[in-house]
């Protein structure tokens, strides 16, 4: 679908453009917090932590890319890059995070896919379902039910990382010192500047609850609902044409089109736009993708998930 020269083109990097973004998600965080600061207005707290939550997934979406090598060409850099200002922030590490999700690539809707046992046996990703269960399930996942699933999707991250058991590594003690070292520098910096409350209402309590509510958006709509027994050589993702305001809040960073960062991972995700316009043009692309015209229309992927037919890969 794609020659050696085109893929060689959409997979330069530009660091420059990724430090940006990276920085531009931190000032839209603290702007929300300067503005709670401030007002301590309850009528503006839910629409802030929203959007502190939206940077949160936006941030997880970069370390993402940082896990595929897509921000630095020296990957110890980007590494410590991704975790000082990302990664550490969202109780997540670079290296674990690129075991577990480098998984899910090789074995994609697979049993032999972490992201995807996660789902397996689960009522709530059983299809097809209903508008209301959908949408209720999201609700709870979103005002702390999640955290439930989150603690069972971060033990299967940190159970197919690599122990040094396995890999027979020596034990990185300057890597515990120096995460050990942040967090004290961090909890002495809140601590003395006075600002637990605020990391508190405008940090965690976003980030174990709209939070929550956004990541199982995303494990709804990159894979599920795509039964393949109409056409085996199906896609085993979606693409989602999202518009700028339904990127910016269930897929910042053009994370909406997840099929194409499947079939081409060397491809930053600002390429991936290029990326799509490319494929389009070939039908065996169009003619085994999967595409939802946004999230909410009568052509969007919750309707495709609403209506889909059953997928007895998840009902085991």
């Amino acid at each position: 679908m794609l020659d050696n020269k085109e893929l060689k083109q959409l997979s330069v990097l530009n660091p420059y453009r990724f430090t940006i973004d990276m920085l531009l998600n931190w000032v839209i965080v603290i702007s929300c917090m300067i503005i709670w600061a401030r007002t301590e207005s309850w009528l503006l707290y839910l629409p802030l932590a929203f959007i502190v939550a939206t940077r949160q997934q936006a941030m997880g979406i970069l370390v993402h890319d940082i896990a595929h090598s897509r921000y630095l060409k020296n990957t110890k850099l980007s590494d410590l890059i991704g975790n000082v200002f990302m990664g550490y922030p969202l109780f997540l590490t670079v290296e674990t995070y690129r075991s577990h999700h480098l998984k899910h690539h090789r074995h994609i809707n697979t049993e032999q896919d972490p992201d995807w046992n996660y789902k397996v046996g689960r009522k709530e990703f059983q299809t097809p379902t209903t508008k209301s269960r959908f949408f209720l399930h999201l609700l709870k996942t979103s005002i702390g039910f999640g955290m439930v699933e989150m603690a069972l999707y971060m033990r299967l991250v940190y159970k197919s990382a690599p122990s040094s058991k396995k890999t027979k590594e020596k034990t990185d003690v300057s890597g515990i010192i120096f995460k050990i070292s942040y967090l004290v520098v961090v909890i002495a910096g809140l601590i003395y500047f006075d600002v637990w409350k605020l990391y508190l209402l405008m940090w965690l309590i976003p980030q174990f609850t709209f939070l929550m509510g956004l990541l199982e958006l995303r494990s709804f709509t990159e894979h599920v609902g795509l039964t393949l027994d109409d056409n085996p050589h199906k896609h085993p993702a979606r693409t989602i044409k999202a518009n700028f305001l339904e990127g910016f809040l269930f897929n910042p960073h053009f994370a909406h089109y997840h099929l194409e960062h499947h079939l081409y991972p060397s491809v930053p995700y600002y390429n991936l736009p290029k990326l799509h316009k490319v494929l389009m043009k070939s039908n065996e692309f169009t003619d085994n993708t999967t595409i939802a015209q946004g999230y909410f229309s009568a052509k969007g992927t919750i309707a495709q998930i609403v209506n889909a037919g059953p997928d007895s890969r998840l009902a085991k």
